[in-house]
């Protein structure tokens, strides 16, 4: 196998073990095999090794390369691979980790935070170092699929599996030996152990697909690698001995009706269209549930619908129209999570092989809403059916909204089925900008104003917890934490009381559009808010607006409000007090004619002083200070931008597009001065000026300061509770008190205080989701930042080349006709930070390519 990419196994023998799996006999051992793949200068590292096998395997890793030389480790399988990598990230904390996503949900709960990880998709190809590699699942049965990684450009393949023989060694034997006996024994155990696992059909297709692809050379995770004439053996063998099974399977369902058909062999319904069957217990409320499903498929026009009542079917004539069905939908009643036996019995008796691909939901009853149905889901993702459809669900004796309910099911049901969108369902899309969801019919991210071409769609969350209360929340702040918080809580629990209460004598509003439209200020106060009224009545959501709390005594869970002096209980409360705008204390900061822009009221000032002004000094340039720059110049007012740091956005750009953009600004007539001290703001009563420490002064007829914000925490510390830049939090949202979370603006998650309004939005889901009962884990966003004004729009996401001592690859092009720039900054080949300057075409491909790491190759 002269290879251009080097393979080294760095797997390790274990000639003690006899058995694989307590079900085959391993004759002379076995080995577990793990593969560095070199690809130009770089290591991709393949397999791991069972735990007793970690620190064998560690030596054997150290003994070929050095840790810091190896950019990933794919992983196929949670089980026995934990320790190994941990052992690895503790060498080497910058590797990523690949895998499927079962594995991954399962190592995130040990996996140090920061772990860089990617999901393997079916059929995904990545880019290591240059080369192509390409994913592929296969199979199924009664284990998890087999995944197989295809080195694209060296017609290879890693298999999870054992794929070829049951033997120890890292090299093949000779031709005709003993121990060519041995591999061709174990090749035969090895089969065996397919056939007794439910997969032998499997082998089969895994053969076809090496062979399809031309595959020279097989990497197994136990065993040698195979190649050439053994490999040829090795093909032949599986295919014809899973051909076998096959027509063995086909037999055996002929002569009796409770084995189920092989994939590609059960009836199908000759009428046009998806064919959907239910399958359901047969209790009156189910059957009453499964009628008005079936009415709301017809409305989707969906007609080739079967329904079958499992008091009046045979087991073995429901699991045949469970094969026919296109799309499987079940019905039954979950008692402590578990499903009724019938229903169990159905599913049960299916393969995989004739599940993959299919559509498939629950419907079911429940005592209580804290039960569910996550073991037969979890049943039905295990047979590769496609779970996307949401399940559907009802408490108690039937009403007529669980009859409404149903039949809106059985329309979305009958969309997904036939491929097309649900009209009867918000087309939900996130922005990639700000982080904002909203409904797609808005036409512009309400948040940041830009358009769909920035968003991409999503998914509707999934509530699968439930559980109604007498407690009371109290969520102070009527900021998004505040309000996804509350909105959070009534989505578990329909009977405990919520109240928020809000400093602003406003209900919730899109605070970003203050700064990116100064003239909202003039719209009605509903084109600002995050909800009409009517959205918190229906949700028995209380406000008190114009209310702070001053003090806090977590001991009698009591909070005490500043105004009416009136003492609120809670059973939870929620921190998302957000944040003020920070001023220097420099001279004159307090005169007439200065302000921050945090609240409407403030919006509002500053609208009134625009009717008069010709000249405006931004001190600050940030974001939010470029965007009220931006919208005063719109609005025919001079502005002078000054800011204190050696460059402007220097936090979220690089330096050479901080030049662009000031270079835009200047020819528009926008004066920008980076690295000033400011001495103070002069005039008597009302502001006329901004004045330097070197005695320059820019005249304004007001001012706008933008220097950042600080964290609302007094009463939080005052309290007792951990507090550093905002209020300590883990990643449930939970402080240091009992029974009090944090989010948003004024919370402090891992040593980070972002102030993001995508940020605050997901915190509070989070706070409010835990303080209902739920156990939710918050996971830090990457999100852009994007600014449009004077004439251009720039685009930042990741990092852009910040980190100092970090070898960076800059690929940067500029385009003279549009005035455009774009630049990359690559580490390695793996790209970690992007801007672009007017192209905001390209914000959704970037964004995707930054969360990927996208490779130099797959851009350029």
């Amino acid at each position: 196998m002269d290879k251009s990419h080097d393979v080294r196994n760095v797997g390790v023998k274990r000639s003690g073990l006899r058995v694989f799996r307590n079900q085959s006999y391993a004759g002379n051992g076995l080995t577990f095999s793990s593969y560095l793949v070199q690809t130009q200068e770089r290591y991709q590292l393949i397999g791991t090794v069972p735990d007793d096998c970690v620190e064998q395997w560690m030596e054997q890793i150290c003994r070929t390369v050095s840790f810091d030389q190896i950019d990933h480790l794919v992983v196929f399988t949670e089980e026995n691979s934990r320790k190994a990598v941990l052992r690895v990230l503790q060498e080497n904390a910058g590797i990523e980790i690949i895998a499927a996503y079962p594995v991954l949900e399962q190592l995130g709960k040990i996996l140090p935070a920061g772990t860089k990880t990617l999901e393997i998709r079916n059929n995904r190809s990545l880019m290591f170092s240059g080369s192509s590699f390409r994913f592929r699942m296969i199979g199924g049965g009664n284990l998890s699929p087999a995944l197989y990684v295809l080195d694209e450009e060296e017609h290879s393949v890693y298999a999870s599996d054992a794929f070829g023989s049951l033997y120890s060694g890292l090299e093949l034997p000779e031709a005709e030996s003993e121990r060519d006996i041995q591999w061709r024994l174990g090749m035969k155990d090895y089969y065996e152990d397919l056939a007794a696992s439910g997969r032998a059909i499997d082998a089969g297709n895994a053969a076809a697909f090496v062979r399809e692809q031309k595959v020279t050379a097989v990497f197994p995770s136990v065993g040698p690698a195979v190649s050439g004439g053994r490999l040829e053996i090795m093909l032949d063998f599986y295919q014809q001995q899973s051909s076998a099974a096959l027509r063995e399977t086909a037999g055996r369902s002929e002569e009796r009706p409770d084995t189920v058909l092989a994939a590609g062999m059960a009836e199908t319904g000759a009428s046009a269209g998806p064919h959907v069957v239910m399958i359901y217990e047969g209790t009156n409320e189910l059957s009453d549930y499964a009628a008005c499903v079936e009415n709301g498929l017809k409305e989707a026009e969906v007609s080739n619908v079967t329904r079958c009542n499992l008091s009046t079917t045979d087991r073995n004539e429901a699991i045949r129209m469970a094969l026919s069905a296109d799309v499987l939908l079940l019905g039954t009643t979950i008692s402590k999570g578990t499903p009724a036996k019938a229903i169990w019995d159905v599913v049960t008796s299916l393969k995989a092989e004739s599940c993959k691909g299919k559509l498939a939901s629950i419907f079911y009853k429940v005592s209580t809403r804290e039960d569910n149905a996550d073991i037969l889901r979890e049943h039905l993702a295990f047979l590769g059916f496609d779970l996307n459809i949401q399940s559907s669900f009802f408490t108690g004796e039937l009403t007529e909204d669980d009859l409404k309910n149903a039949g809106n099911y059985g329309f979305g049901v009958g969309c997904s089925a036939r491929k097309v969108p649900n009209p009867r369902k918000p087309k939900l899309v996130k922005c990639l900008v700000c982080g904002e969801i909203f409904d797609a019919s808005l036409g512009t991210c309400p948040v940041c104003g830009v358009g769909l071409d920035q968003c991409v769609p999503v998914e509707e969350e999934e509530i699968s917890y439930q559980k109604d209360s007498d407690m009371r929340y109290v969520i102070l702040g009527g900021g998004v934490a505040g309000a996804s918080a509350a909105e959070a809580i009534r989505k578990r629990d329909q009977t405990g009381e919520i109240l928020i209460i809000s400093a602003e004598d406003y209900m919730p509003i899109h605070r970003p559009m203050l700064t990116k439209n100064l003239s909202i200020a003039d719209a009605p106060d509903e084109e600002l808010y995050l909800h009409p009224a009517g959205w918190y009545e229906e949700r028995r959501i209380s406000l008190q607006l114009g209310e702070t709390v001053d003090a806090l005594d977590a001991d009698r869970k009591v909070v005490h409000a500043a105004k009416s002096g009136d003492e609120i209980p809670y059973d939870r409360l929620i921190f998302a007090t957000g944040a003020e705008c920070f001023i220097p204390p420099f001279e004159g900061w307090q005169k007439e004619g200065v302000a921050t822009i945090r609240h409407l009221w403030d919006s509002r000032k500053i609208q009134d002083w625009m009717k008069t002004a010709k000249n405006a000094v931004v001190i600050g340039g940030g974001v939010l200070g470029l965007e009220a720059a931006s919208e005063l110049l719109k609005n025919g007012i001079h502005v002078t931008v000054l800011e204190a740091a050696p460059q402007i956005i220097g936090r979220q750009a690089d330096a050479d597009s901080a030049a662009v953009l000031r270079k835009k600004m200047a020819a528009l007539g926008v004066e920008c001065l980076e690295g000033v001290q400011i001495e103070g703001i002069t005039g008597e009563e009302r502001a006329t000026g901004v004045k330097l420490k070197t005695g320059e002064i820019f005249p304004a007829d007001f001012v706008i300061v933008s220097c950042g914000n600080r964290a609302n925490v007094k009463a939080a510390q005052d309290a007792g509770m951990q507090v550093e830049r905002a209020i300590v939090v883990n990643a449930f949202m939970e402080t240091s008190l009992p029974f009090v979370y944090a989010c948003g603006d004024c919370a402090q998650y891992d040593g980070v205080n972002f102030q993001l309004w995508a940020e605050a939005s997901e915190q509070g889901r989070i706070a409010g989701a835990n303080a209902a009962g739920e156990r939710l884990a918050y996971e830090s966003q990457l999100l852009g930042l994007n600014l449009d004004g004077f004439g251009t729009t720039l685009f930042a996401i990741g990092d852009p080349g910040k980190q100092s001592g970090v070898p960076y690859r800059l690929v940067k092009t500029v385009d003279d006709v549009d005035n455009s720039q774009e630049q990359y900054w690559f580490m390695g080949s793996a790209l970690q930070g992007a801007v672009l300057i007017g192209r905001p075409d390209k914000t959704a491909d970037v964004t995707k390519a930054v969360m990927e790491h996208a490779r130099h190759e797959e851009l350029f």
